[in-house]
C-alpha cells in the first residue's frame, strides 16, 4: 500500500491543496519562508504519524488564518492505492481523513463525505510517516540505543512481518554465510586482508 494523494483544507496558513504523491520517485518541496512547507509536512505527520489523529491538540494557531471562530474546522485526508480501512460490513475505504473542530471532543476520523470512520491501530501501522525535522538529530535516530529511534522502530515493524519460515530461511543464510567465513584459514584471511590495506596504509607491509 502506498499514499497516492494528500489533501489539506484550511490548516495553518493553507486553505486548500490537492498534492499529487508521485509512484517510485522521491516528492520535493520547495519555496520561499512561509510558503506553507512545513505546514504540509506537519499536516502528513499528523493523518499518517504515530499518534492517533483526533487526539492531537489543535492549538489557535492550527486553525486556518489563526482564527477558530471563523474557521472552525479543518480536514487532513490522505488517499491511497489499496484499501485502508474495512467496516464491519465489509466496506473498503481507499481513503482516510481527520476532522479538527472548535471542539476537540468532536475531532474524528472520516471520508471525503464526513462519514465518521473507525480507524484501528492495524489500520494506522499498515503505512506510517516518521518526521525527523530539524529538532531530532538524524544520528540518534539512526542508533539502537532506544526503542523510540526510527531505526529501533523499523526494526522491530520488520521482524514483527516476518513469518516463521521467513525467519527460519534468514536464520539458514546466517549459518551458512558463518560456516562460510569459519571455513577460511585465518592465515589467509588476514594475508589478504594485509594486502589490501598496504594500499591504503603505507606503514603496513606483507
Amino acid at each position: 500500500m502506498r499514499a497516492t494523494r494528500i489533501v489539506i483544507n484550511q490548516y495553518r496558513s493553507i486553505e486548500h491543496i490537492d498534492l499529487t504523491i508521485p509512484e517510485g520517485k522521491p516528492l520535493v518541496l520547495f519555496g520561499p519562508n512561509n510558503a506553507g512547507k512545513s505546514n504540509i509536512i506537519s499536516a502528513i505527520s499528523r493523518i499518517l504519524g504515530e499518534r492517533f489523529a483526533p487526539y492531537i491538540e489543535m492549538q489557535n494557531s492550527d486553525f486556518f488564518m489563526r482564527d477558530k471562530a471563523k474557521y472552525p474546522n479543518a480536514w487532513i485526508g490522505c488517499h491511497f492505492d489499496a484499501p485502508y480501512h474495512r467496516d464491519r460490513k465489509g466496506n473498503e475505504y481507499y481513503e482516510c481523513y481527520v476532522r479538527y473542530c472548535k471542539e476537540a471532543s468532536e475531532n474524528t476520523y472520516c471520508d471525503s463525505h464526513e462519514k465518521k470512520l473507525y480507524i484501528s491501530n492495524a489500520d494506522r501501522n499498515a503505512i506510517q510517516a516518521h518526521l525527523v525535522d530539524a529538532e531530532r538529530s538524524i544520528n540518534y535516530q539512526l542508533i539502537y540505543s532506544s526503542r523510540y529511534t526510527l531505526l529501533s522502530k523499523f526494526s522491530h515493524a520488520v521482524h514483527s512481518a516476518l513469518r516463521d519460515n521467513d525467519k527460519d530461511s534468514l536464520d539458514n543464510a546466517f549459518r551458512q554465510i558463518k560456516e562460510v567465513f569459519e571455513g577460511i584459514p585465518e592465515r589467509l584471511f588476514c594475508g589478504a586482508f594485509c594486502r589490501d590495506s598496504s594500499r591504503f596504509c603505507p606503514g603496513i607491509h606483507t
